[in-house]
């Protein structure tokens, strides 16, 4: 705890603990092992933060332009003339795609990259319109993310409560209803699950397009992801606070998308698989976790297990919706998860810092 107007070094403190990330309707949660004397219920007292700067997505960044060079994608390819973004030519800022007189100039089409028969297409992209109908603006707007992408991009702007939720929600539907898989990202955790959940309540609501549009999975980041696998660790209190803290909260968000965590997914598809090697391995962690708690080695080992389990769960997924920061993250670009769209939901609000995707 701290004392006004003095500068603190370390040592200094008279209790430690780190913040923690739970759900609550508190500014900041800090867990330490144990409550000093001078911690009194309803008694106002000061802290001291530590905070360390993420520098991840600039690092990120900087690693992926020095690797440009090196990279051929398939917009530079001889096959890929006309038909995709050339890395060199976007770094440089040429932008010569973007001009229809330029012979770099594309449009790209959804149904080109579907791997189903054109009648099967068009019946269930009816479906869907059936089910969400959209105005003259919206249906535009739709169209020009699917069937006439120009460039490969198309930005939908428009004030709040013009629909651009519902929109989003038709067109990732429409992709993965024919197959396409989907990665949906956004700068903020609040923002990617309000639009997930809005895909969830719509699959859960129709037999057909549970059928149709596959596993949509919440990625956060693997560190995130393992404290919940520990939430019933023997040795770990902070996984434990967390835990109950969860258990507290009932907000309709959270329950909605509990189905889909990653890490739910991941233990009932080990629980589903356990003669696989890496399925065996994070089930028998789990349940030492449980009983008496790991060494460093062990949670290491868990750790390791989870991540392989996951890597081979996420190439069956459809969709997996994560922060733009995330996106980046070795467990997921790893997998064999390869998109062929990006949704990007409140673009306007993401700084270039984020953008990490690689």
């Amino acid at each position: 705890m701290a004392q006004e107007d003095r500068t603190y070094e370390e040592g200094d403190l008279l209790m430690k603990g780190r913040v923690v990330e739970v759900e609550s309707s508190a500014d900041l949660v800090i867990a330490t092992e144990s409550v000093g004397t001078e911690v009194k219920p309803n008694v106002n007292f000061q802290i001291v933060t530590a905070v360390q700067p993420n520098t991840m997505p600039i690092d990120e960044q900087l690693n992926a332009l020095n690797e440009v060079t090196n990279v051929t994608v398939y917009g530079d390819s001889p096959q890929g003339a006309g038909q995709g973004f050339s890395l060199r030519r976007t770094v440089l800022g040429h932008g010569s795609e973007l001009t229809p007189q330029n012979p770099h100039y594309f449009v790209l089409d959804f149904k080109s990259v579907s791997p189903l028969e054109p009648h099967l297409q068009e019946e269930r992209l009816e479906h869907i319109h059936r089910l969400f109908p959209l105005d003259a603006a919206q249906l535009q707007a739709f169209v020009n993310s699917t069937s006439r992408v120009t460039c490969g991009l198309s930005l939908i702007q428009g004030p709040p409560g013009t629909g651009k939720t519902r929109t989003a929600v038709a067109i990732i539907l429409a992709l993965t209803a024919l197959k396409i898989k989907v990665l949906v990202v956004a700068g903020s955790n609040k923002a990617v699950d309000n639009l997930l959940e809005s895909l969830v309540i719509a699959v859960a609501g129709d037999s057909l397009l549970r059928a149709w549009c596959g596993q949509f999975v919440r990625f956060r980041t693997p560190a995130y992801q393992l404290s919940q696998i520990r939430a019933k660790s023997a040795s770990d209190p902070i996984a434990r606070l967390r835990a109950q803290a969860d258990a507290t909260n009932d907000s309709r968000a959270n329950h909605t998308l509990e189905k889909v965590q990653a890490h739910n997914l991941v233990v009932t598809h080990a629980q589903q698989n356990p003669d696989n090697k890496h399925c065996k391995s994070l089930l028998e962690y789990m349940a030492i976790d449980k009983e008496k708690g790991l060494s460093r080695d062990g949670t290491k080992k868990l750790r390791s297990s989870y991540e392989n389990t996951l890597l081979g769960y996420l190439e069956r997924c459809s969709v997996v919706a994560t922060t733009l920061s995330n996106a980046s993250h070795d467990v997921l670009r790893l997998s064999n998860f390869k998109p062929a769209f990006i949704v990007s939901d409140e673009a306007g609000q993401c700084l270039e810092g984020i953008i990490a995707l690689r």
